[in-house]
């Protein structure tokens, strides 16, 4: 379930453009170039587990978006019909004015 939600993440999301992804990873080799390799390590750790997390945090928040509109829907019942709704409308004004 969780390759499927993953799946419509992406689609309807997207991919982060390939400029901003080259921009980081030279920005990253730069870093990691001009500071002692204990230090890299560490700083090189806390970037990765930063971008972890905000991956799953976005994922999180594209599942209950999903999960509210899926929720929603299935409270709706069938789908909105602006033309139905005008009918019924229609002949619950006549009605009353029969009445």
């Amino acid at each position: 379930m969780l390759d499927y939600m993953q799946a419509l993440r992406e689609r309807f999301v997207g991919e982060c453009d390939r400029e901003r992804r080259q921009a980081i990873h030279n920005l990253r080799k730069e870093i990691s170039q001009g500071i002692r390799k204990e230090y890299r390590r560490k700083l090189l750790r806390l970037v990765d587990l930063e971008t972890a997390l905000r991956e799953e945090y976005a994922l999180e928040n594209f599942l209950a978006g999903f999960k509210l509109a899926w929720g929603l829907s299935r409270e709706l019942g069938e789908p909105y019909d602006h033309r139905k709704d005008m009918e019924r409308r229609s002949i619950e004004q006549l009605r009353k004015e029969e009445q």
